[in-house]
């Protein structure tokens, strides 16, 4: 099995009718989307660059897949980008990203506290206190709310 990769717009794989496709169609696409950011997040929080690793890391999210291991695999990228931003910076990450990216970190926050048992736990804390500070109850709504997620 290989991955084919093509450039897509931004929003591409979010704005997508999965409906047509078969689930292991929709679960290969969103396993190479995965394998194709990987390597791009992990170089650049090796050279200590945790905003883009951060944006690389939100984007094409495993929606519309029932794999528990594929939701699984992104979230650990994201927690890793999370966990290597400082307290301080936390702040200046988000400004970074826009209000949909904004809106799946918080789900990545979720999942983290539903999973992690305590494990970082400070550190989603300190990243769900900054991202409701910036976005209201509407971004804890709309990461409840959302049919298609990587909860």
């Amino acid at each position: 099995e290989y991955c084919i990769f093509v450039p897509l717009p931004k929003n591409y794989i979010a704005a997508m009718d999965f409906s047509e496709m078969s689930e292991e169609d929709v679960t290969r696409m969103m396993r190479c989307a995965l394998d194709e950011r990987t390597p791009t997040v992990q170089s650049a929080l090796s050279m200590g660059n945790t905003t883009d690793a951060l944006t690389q890391s939100l984007k094409k999210p495993p929606v519309g897949v029932s794999c528990e291991e594929l939701k699984l695999d992104s979230a650990r990228l994201v927690w890793s980008v999370t966990n290597a931003v400082k307290s301080a910076d936390i702040d200046k990450h988000l400004d970074t990203l826009d209000d949909l990216q904004t809106d799946l970190l918080l789900k990545y926050v979720y999942k983290g506290m539903a999973q992690l048992d305590g494990e970082n736990y400070s550190s989603l804390l300190a990243w769900h206190q900054a991202i409701v500070a910036r976005t209201g109850l509407g971004s804890i709504v709309r990461a409840m709310a959302e049919r298609r997620n990587v909860l």
